[in-house]
């Protein structure tokens, strides 16, 4: 890329658009990135899990990591262990937290809160997201 600005717009702070932002300013150093959300807190109203098959940036954040698990059905259980690929979980509020400090330290991040996105329209060069504000 040149050294051309470009800006993003996302709507929702969520896991995914909050993980984008964070990709998005990480990697491309001319990038701008504004987030819209409705929302104007961000409680623990969720968690994340996964398998930690490979390195993330949000595996420091894990509250738990279970290496064994046990399946039961009728007359059978079956246990199963690999201290290799850990399940981790993540608490929503952990993660948000995190993740706006990322978005908001890079300088070039801004999170939107109390706003709903009612849609976007598209014109020659780019993209507007119409908002109710």
């Amino acid at each position: 890329m040149s050294g051309r600005e470009r800006s993003f717009g996302i709507i929702g702070a969520g896991c995914a658009g909050l993980s984008l932002a964070v990709e998005i300013l990480e990697r491309l150093p001319e990038a701008r990135v504004t987030i819209v959300e409705p929302r104007t807190e961000f409680p623990r109203d969720r968690t994340w899990c996964w398998w930690q098959v490979e390195p993330t940036r949000w595996d420091h954040l894990a509250t738990h990591r279970w290496s064994a698990w046990r399946a039961h059905a009728p007359q059978r259980s079956v246990e199963h262990r690999t201290d290799r690929h850990p399940y981790l979980h993540l608490p929503s509020d952990r993660f948000h937290a995190a993740a706006i400090d990322l978005v908001q330290q890079s300088g070039r991040g801004r999170l939107v809160t109390g706003t709903r996105a009612r849609g976007v329209d598209e014109r020659s060069g780019g993209a507007w997201i119409d908002t109710d504000a």
